[in-house]
């Protein structure tokens, strides 16, 4: 059984989220909990899921976004 994705360091995060995408396993759960955990711990401000949310709508729509989009989208300032 994997180890509890809280349990790891910082360093262990970023290994679990390189050795998945170097895999291609970019839609595995165990992945995206490293890369929302990481998110919470380093987002200053940004919410992991919301920025997921619209980051995945706009690419579904072929545009770009800003990172105003993604501050409002999490309530965050931007500035």
């Amino acid at each position: 059984m994997a180890k509890p994705i809280e349990d790891h360091t910082d360093q262990q995060l970023r290994n679990v989220i390189e050795n998945h995408r170097k895999a291609g396993k970019l839609y595995e759960p165990y992945y995206l909990a490293a890369l929302k955990e990481l998110a919470r711990r380093k987002g200053l401000g940004l919410d992991f899921q919301k920025s997921f949310d619209l980051i995945r709508k706009a690419a579904a729509e072929g545009r770009y976004i800003s990172y105003k989009e993604l501050a409002d989208a999490s309530g965050a300032e931007w500035s």
